[in-house]
């Protein structure tokens, strides 16, 4: 699937603005516990949820670390039991993040490196429904409350030394996530749908860096 890798980020993003919290998924057979995301996060996109898979289905006290605070903060929403840890990126730099939990009366735990990257800040402007929206420095998504409801159109203008290799994301209705593509300046209809998580896919035509632009709307 071409946007699966960066399917886990978006669903991140939207359950952290959304709900402010995850869900751990729990062992099927003997897979390895693992701590899932795309290993990259911005600097300024915000609370994202520390999301593991493949728990023992007996897991429980959870708790959660970095190895460095001032570059991945680590939290826990309050009222979600153990699901509710978050992490935040606030500079540039590496940091693991361990979670330990206890299973058959022992303590266990995953980890996970996620780099840290200050935004590349790849647009001119963005246009919603054709009004420009205000970007700030570094920033990396747009949280469009309100828009989920006909149509939404998307212009946009990259600043020189960028391409657009990819436009997609999903319609969500309930908890089915629809798969979608979408045309720069063209309509997508949303009617019937919740949400939608949108990406624009980005690459530096001169270094061959690579990054994401995430548009979550809602009602």
């Amino acid at each position: 699937m071409k946007y699966s890798s960066l399917k886990i980020l978006c669903l991140c993003l939207l359950l952290a603005l959304i709900v402010g919290t995850c869900m751990p998924g729990y062992a099927a057979g003997n897979k390895p516990a693992l701590i899932t995301g795309s290993g990259i996060l911005w600097v300024g996109s915000g609370r994202c949820p520390v999301v593991a898979d493949n728990l023992p289905a007996n897991a429980k006290s959870f708790s959660v670390t970095s190895s460095k605070p001032g570059v991945l903060k680590v939290g826990k929403q309050k009222g979600f039991g153990p699901y509710g840890w978050w992490m935040e990126p606030l500079k540039p730099g590496k940091a693991r993040i361990t979670l330990k939990y206890r299973t058959s009366g022992k303590v266990k735990s995953v980890s996970a490196v996620f780099q840290v990257k200050n935004y590349p800040d790849p647009f001119e402007h963005i246009k919603i429904n054709g009004r420009k929206v205000e970007l700030k420095k570094r920033q990396s998504n747009l949280f469009l409350e309100g828009y989920a409801k006909n149509t939404i159109t998307i212009n946009f203008k990259l600043k020189s030394g960028w391409k657009a290799i990819g436009l997609g994301g999903d319609r969500i209705k309930g908890d089915e996530w629809k798969e979608c593509t979408w045309k720069k300046n063209k309509a997508l209809s949303l009617k019937g749908y919740d949400a939608a998580d949108l990406i624009i896919e980005l690459k530096n035509t001169s270094t061959g860096a690579t990054c994401a632009f995430e548009i979550i709307v809602t009602r």
